[in-house]
């Protein structure tokens, strides 16, 4: 897998940065700020001003001295703290005032003497240029050097306020988006013009900007949508598609080709579809993104998937299921061999609960085998095989060869045709406990959509565990979240599943969601274990309806209908996302 850096190295001719203005003097003295023991004495003081962990300070020592950037540039590039905080320590570490105005709508185009490609490399931006004066906004302005070559170059005193640097990355982002949405010349579509076209500077960091803000906003996918007269960028946020500022097509070929150089595709190839991956470093974070393209009619299309594990708890207490439903599965997970399934569309968090699952069985008393596809998260506990059909490894090959390997406990990352099917069910009937996810509407669908893929009726019903389904919605805000009323059919429903008390509340937006009014998500679910009653159900091959009656009718099975009514009613979530995830 091919790694990358989330910056480019600066380019630099004997540590002498490129004049601020072609046209205009410079006096030699005046360098790239300065590397040197005096900035690694700044990090010294901005770790003490943070109050950093020894270890931290370390990095931040080692970052300054080894990759040419300040302090508090370093220190948020590492993610060592928010970078608010940040900003607030270099404030009054090095006397230049946090800028509490609004960052200009466009960007402010820089003054003679001053030239985008200077800003950019010392994370500089113009904040104001009127009668008052210029205003230059520093993420680190603790190099006297560096504010004296901004006012020798512009002939005139400046004033210096200090911005965060997610500031002066989303100003960053924006005038490169706005720039290449201008200069809209078309890309030439040969695989050489592409690949330098993904080795140019605004390009990488554009990229490094969207995916950097992508991470700041906890997206999981990032689109790149190629158009006719435009590249549509958005990003997947609590799993609803959110619109950044787009880019000419021309420039979104560029993104794109540098996405797939990244992850080692093949530049020239923009006629077929391409999978692959890429790690990166993104402030501070080893992020995986896996990288798929394929061609639309107007041009190549692209989504990257960001995985990170930082923030992710694998374990079942953390999933958020209320808890009898976790009591339930965790009952199911005790059993020494037999076949549980994991049901819900894409995206609804199944890899997510059995990777949970998988650390709670991977013991050292355990062998645990998973095939997947693709692997989102390694562990070391687990021996993960990755689907490659191009080299014969399919589910139902690899689940073949699990069986000669003596293992335990078998992950199947998807059922998706009969041979997969009647090898997982094999593997349960020879005294492994297999876990599986597979698509079907609700948990008690299960069963008929495994029979449906040729597995026998008497072989599940004897090998079944239980099976579980699950969902995603989005997490009221509770920055803007306030009480409301319910709508006449609201309450209508809620009456007809037995909510009486109702907490309804709704979200408008604020700074805190983006305006979205949602912020987090939160999981939904059902699950049931097979009892002989369900067992008879299953080998006579009754009908859904008859498992899902039986069921209602049983003590202790909740459906997921009234797990998204019970949180609505609290208050956790809004009702319409209740009633658009459940259906009604």
């Amino acid at each position: 897998m091919p790694q990358a850096s989330s910056e480019s190295p600066p380019r630099t001719s004997g540590g002498l940065v490129t004049p601020i203005d072609a046209g205009t003097a410079f006096p030699a003295g005046i360098v790239r700020p300065a590397l040197a023991q005096a900035d690694v004495a700044a990090a010294a003081r901005l770790a003490q001003a943070m109050r950093f962990e020894p270890a931290q300070a370390e990095r931040l020592a080692a970052a300054v001295r080894g990759a040419r950037r300040r302090p508090a540039v370093a220190a948020s590039l590492l993610g060592l703290a928010p970078d608010g905080d940040i900003a607030r320590a270099a404030a009054e570490l090095y006397g230049a005032p946090l800028w509490d105005g609004p960052l200009p709508d466009a960007a402010v185009a820089p003054p003679a003497g001053l030239n985008e490609r200077f800003l950019a490399e010392n994370h500089a931006m113009v904040l104001d240029d009127g009668p008052a004066g210029c205003v230059i906004g520093l993420v680190d302005a603790g190099s006297a050097e560096l504010r004296r070559g901004v006012e020798y170059a512009l002939g005139r005193p400046a004033q210096f306020r200090t911005i965060s640097f997610d500031q002066w990355r989303a100003a960053s982002h924006r005038g490169i988006a706005g720039a290449a949405l201008d200069g809209g010349a078309e890309a030439a579509a040969d695989a050489e013009r592409l690949r330098d076209v993904a080795s140019e500077a605004p390009v990488i960091r554009y990229l490094d900007g969207v995916l950097e803000r992508a991470l700041a906003d906890r997206a999981s996918d990032l689109h790149f949508e190629q158009k006719a007269d435009r590249c549509v960028v958005r990003l997947r946020i609590d799993g609803a598609l959110r619109d950044l500022p787009p880019i000419s097509p021309a420039f979104g070929a560029g993104v794109i080709a540098r996405a797939k150089v990244l992850a080692d595709l093949d530049v020239a190839q923009v006629r077929a579809p391409q999978d692959g991956r890429a790690t990166l470093t993104l402030r501070g974070r080893a992020t995986d993104l896996r990288i798929s393209t394929t061609p639309t009619v107007d041009g190549e299309s692209a989504v990257l998937r960001i995985l990170t594990r930082q923030g992710v708890d694998f374990t079942l207490g953390s999933l958020g299921f209320d808890p009898p439903l976790m009591a339930t599965f965790e009952t199911q997970l005790r059993r020494p061999y037999g076949l549980i399934l994991v049901t819900g569309p894409t995206g609804s968090g199944k890899t997510t609960t059995l990777y949970a699952a998988l650390r709670r069985l991977a013991t050292r008393d355990r062998k645990v085998l998973t095939i997947e596809d693709p692997i989102e998260y390694v562990f070391d506990a687990i021996n993960q095989t990755q689907v490659n059909e191009a080299a014969g490894v399919t589910f139902a090959s690899a689940l073949r060869a699990f069986l000669r390997h003596d293992p335990d406990v078998i992950l199947v990352g998807e059922i998706r045709d009969s041979e997969t099917a009647r090898l997982a069910v094999q593997a349960a009937l020879t005294g492994h406990l297999v876990l599986a996810t597979l698509h079907a509407n609700d948990a008690p669908g299960a069963p008929a959509r495994l029979a449906d893929l040729g597995v026998e009726r008497y072989l599940l019903a004897g090998v079944l565990i239980g099976v579980s389904a699950q969902r995603l919605t989005p997490r009221l805000c509770e920055g803007c979240a306030a009480p409301r009323a319910p709508e006449p059919r609201e309450a209508e429903v809620f009456a007809s599943h037995g909510f009486a008390a109702l907490t309804l509340r709704g979200a408008a937006g604020c700074p805190a969601c983006g305006g979205a009014g949602r912020k987090g998500r939160v999981p939904l679910g059902e699950v049931f274990t097979v009892d002989e009653t369900l067992e008879r159900l299953i080998s006579a091959g009754a009908p859904t309806a008859d498992i899902r009656a039986h069921l209602l009718a049983a003590e202790g099975f909740q459906p997921l209908i009234h797990d998204a009514l019970r949180r609505a009613a609290a208050g956790e979530i809004a009702v319409e996302d209740a009633f658009r995830t459940v259906g009604l």
